[in-house]
């Protein structure tokens, strides 16, 4: 876990060379190690991480065969997709890996996966960017093909595979790749001129038969009368009424909300309303908020509408995202039955500009589902990880967000912290732009302090908030998990912020927050663990003269040599303010509240009704009309129904007001006093006998 890879790469080396004289010792470290490079391997979108755990992997599968055998599958699920790979090195790495397995696999276990093995092997060999990636090739099939045992003849099922090793040995120019294949070639065995002359013929016949049927209607099956997408099935427009009066009568307020929300979604999905479509979706947040979880039964029906304008209206896309995270915040747990199409959304429409939201859309989700969401951590994991790949001059609030959705997953994503440690810790080496800087993009100056680490990157400059964001998240995350094998690459970027920034001016909140994470840390971690680097920052200290008095009980502790208990005792108070006080707390979401509790009534503003159902100076049918579109929209604005009253942002568009008429007339009826219905009376029988009406 050193910061340096080369250190990594001798220690992994050297471990697995032990393994065959101690695999009590060596063997249970391997295989937690095998793990993590598996996973950082499937899920790290870096091409310098990929090339890191492929290049480890291979030296971990070279230790012994029972560091193989019981995990073929795995390790052929991960290495499989990486032949593929983007970086020749890596594909180099991932062949040396397969070699390793074919040497220690038992070919029972290799046989399901080679035809799908060798056909990618020969793509890396016609590939001519790399020889060293051919070289591995050609190593890799001969050593698959010889630990098989060869059970099919390879030029039958491959009749590219011969020419393929004739071309090479005639025409390769670099004698290495030459000689691999002169050895693929002898361990595939010679083959009789006639029938090699038949395996030609039988796949030119294949190739013409298939280029008369390509095109052909009757062999492919194609009917022109069909269309490309599918009409939806009849009757699928009143699907939701259908759904809900099924099995139980409505009550009132339920019938108040049935038709609102029917009213919204005969908006929503015709297309050439779509200037009222945000409105519609903002009335049906504000639906979700004053009804809450008695929106339940609806979500079937409202969700796979926004998805569907997700894709419709890409302008629209960034305010889309939020609604549904304000949606996820309101609803909680009982989105679970929804969380696959949510994270097809994540992986659909990962792009720059909706990081944020996307981000924000993750945590609500993680929140609501808590522990239920860990099964689902695989699949975001790659897309919050590039978020730390980005620059910091250009991404900051992503990064930002980023680190806050890491603070929320909390203990959820203690299995997968290492691929997320050498990013994190990566931004502490960017040089930090002065306190009170707005534009992070500058040049290296004299005023501007540089790490070790960044010193060859001068415009690579980050804000000390982002700083800051990153200590902070790694002390919540020394409070939470075991942090003692990452200990080095956090130890060491910490030391070279001391050395750069200790006393310089400005730069007074990074070194208290570096050395209250340094106290967290080295009483987590006790004399065992953090022993070997007190000296470390004590001289770090002694140079900077700084002084810290919480650390300094912890230090003398330990170079006293007290146990773990000990340091803990001593600090008792220090870690009781850490877990309560200096620490975010945690957040856990409450258990969702019951559907049976009935949502609460609106108040009624009768003044501004009676304004509305005024009669006076109605002259001609235009002012009757328009009295009559004023009272319909002051009925859905003044309803009690926080269904009903959620209608009034789409109060522009005048019939799905009149659709809701009926509804917001009855209950605003309900909660008038006497005086005000007589009043309403009055003005209704003015306006029902009045001659600009009636004529």
């Amino acid at each position: 876990n050193d910061e340096e890879f080369a250190i990594r790469e001798l220690s992994v080396t050297l471990i697995a060379q032990l393994a065959t004289r101690n695999p009590g010792a060596t063997l249970p470290p391997l295989r937690t190690l095998l793990g993590r490079l598996l996973k950082g391997l499937s899920l790290s979108e870096d091409s310098l991480q990929r090339e890191q755990y492929a290049g480890l992997l291979v030296h971990v599968l070279s230790a012994s065969p029972k560091m193989v055998r019981p995990y073929v599958a795995d390790i052929l699920s991960v290495i499989t997709p990486r032949l593929r790979d983007s970086d020749s090195r890596v594909v180099g790495y991932a062949l040396d890996a397969l070699s390793q397995v074919a040497r220690w696999a038992h070919t029972e276990q290799l046989l399901p996966r080679i035809t799908i093995l060798i056909p990618l092997i020969m793509e890396t060999i016609q590939d001519q960017s790399s020889s060293a990636k051919r070289v591995a090739a050609f190593k890799s099939l001969s050593l698959l093909l010889r630990c098989t045992g060869i059970e099919f003849s390879p030029f039958e099922k491959y009749p590219n595979l011969l020419p393929l090793l004739l071309t090479t040995i005639k025409t390769e120019t670099i004698k290495e790749v030459r000689m691999k294949a002169i050895r693929l070639l002898g361990v595939l065995g010679a083959v009789a001129p006639a029938r090699f002359q038949a395996i030609q013929l039988r796949k030119t016949k294949k190739l013409e038969r298939s280029r008369q049927t390509w095109f052909d209607p009757t062999t492919a099956g194609y009917d022109s009368t069909t269309t490309a997408i599918a009409p939806p099935p009849a009757g699928e427009s009143d699907s939701l009424s259908k759904t809900m009066v099924e099995g139980h009568a409505l009550s009132s307020e339920e019938q108040v909300t049935f038709s609102a929300v029917q009213a919204l979604l005969k908006v929503l999905k015709d297309p050439s309303l779509s200037s009222h479509h945000n409105q519609c979706i903002s009335a049906f947040m504000l639906m979700f908020k004053g009804i809450g979880v008695r929106m339940v039964p609806y979500l079937p029906h409202i969700l796979p509408q926004l998805f569907l304008q997700l894709e419709r209206e890409p302008q629209f896309r960034d305010f889309l995202v939020q609604q549904l995270v304000l949606l996820v915040g309101v609803m909680r747990g009982y989105i679970r039955e929804f969380v696959e199409q949510f994270i097809v959304v994540v992986y659909t429409y990962w792009v720059p500009s909706l990081h944020v939201s996307l981000l924000a859309l993750i945590e609500n989700i993680a929140l609501a589902l808590r522990d239920e969401f860990r099964a689902h951590l695989p699949q975001v994991i790659p897309y919050v990880l590039s978020v730390f790949q980005l620059s910091p001059i250009t991404s900051t609030p992503t990064i930002k967000h980023g680190l806050q959705l890491l603070e929320s997953l909390g203990v959820l994503v203690e299995e997968h912290f290492h691929l997320f440690i050498q990013p994190i810790t990566r931004i502490l080496d960017r040089p930090v732009a002065p306190s009170g800087e707005t534009n992070t993009n500058l040049r290296s100056s004299k005023s501007i302090p540089r790490t070790k680490a960044s010193s060859d990157t001068p415009r690579m400059q980050v804000s000390p908030q982002l700083t800051l964001q990153v200590l902070k998240v790694l002390k919540i995350f020394a409070t939470k998990i075991d942090l003692s094998p990452f200990v080095s690459q956090i130890l060491h970027p910490l030391a070279r912020l001391l050395r750069t920034y200790g006393t310089t001016s400005g730069y007074e909140e990074i070194t208290s927050s570096v050395l209250n994470l340094l106290t967290v840390i080295s009483t987590r971690l006790g004399p065992s663990s953090y022993g070997p680097w007190v000296s470390l920052f004590k001289t770090a200290l002694s140079k900077q003269r700084l002084t810290h008095s919480r650390y300094a009980v912890v230090e003398r502790a330990l170079t006293t040599s007290l146990n773990t208990s000990g340091v803990v005792g001593v600090h008792a108070s220090f870690l009781k303010s850490i877990e309560t006080g200096d620490q975010e707390p945690e957040i856990v979401s409450a258990p969702p509240p019951s559907i049976e509790n009935p949502p609460e009534k609106l108040g009624v503003n009768e003044n501004r009704l009676r304004n509305a159902w005024d009669t006076s100076a109605r002259l001609t049918r235009e002012d009757w009309s328009e009295w009559m579109r004023g009272f319909s929209v002051a009925l859905l604005r003044e309803s009690p129904s926080p269904a009903l009253r959620s209608c009034h942002s789409v109060a522009d568009y005048y019939p799905i007001v009149r659709e809701l008429f009926n509804a917001s007339f009855v209950a605003c009826w309900e909660e008038l006093s006497p005086d005000y219905r007589d009043s309403l009376i009055f003005s209704l029988e003015a306006a029902f006998t009045a001659p600009e009406i009636t004529a």
